[in-house]
């Protein structure tokens, strides 16, 4: 059972997702209530005026994965440590099992963490509950295979 009386959706503290514009590869997002705004790992990105627009180059979950977005605007992140670092945010669309949504991520450096992606508190928000005691609720249980 995915669903309670509130008609929300329950998600585990771990789920696979398909950022459905970047990828066809399942990746695993960690769920955090903690967190205000979802993140994707970047390593690498810039901005770069092509004919007077402005056009953000990403390489989004991989560098060799490389993304061009003219709808982009920066965003100042407080980490839980306090430290403050501004940031750029893009729309994308999602996918966790036979759900598709579409959020903001901020572009961050997440190569340390065991996540690529982040879903947090804006993302849940009126959608989802969350089941910290089980994971891949949502996308399923088996191996992350791609």
């Amino acid at each position: 059972m995915t669903k309670m009386s509130s008609n929300k959706l329950i998600i585990g503290g771990r789920e696979k997702i398909i950022l459905t514009e970047i990828s066809k590869n399942k990746v695993y997002a960690r769920i955090d209530t903690g967190a205000k705004s979802s993140s994707v790992h970047s390593e690498k990105h810039w901005v770069e005026n092509k004919r007077g627009k402005k056009v953000l180059y990403a390489a989004i979950l991989t560098k060799s994965n490389l993304h061009t977005f003219t709808d982009f605007r920066t965003k100042t992140i407080k980490s839980s440590n306090g430290i403050s670092e501004k940031r750029y945010l893009v729309k994308l669309k999602i996918a966790i099992g036979e759900h598709v949504f579409e959020s903001e991520f901020t572009l961050s450096d997440r190569k340390k963490m065991k996540n690529p992606v982040l879903l947090g508190r804006k993302f849940l928000r009126g959608v989802f509950l969350v089941d910290v005691t089980r994971n891949f609720i949502l996308s399923g249980k088996k191996a992350l295979k791609n």
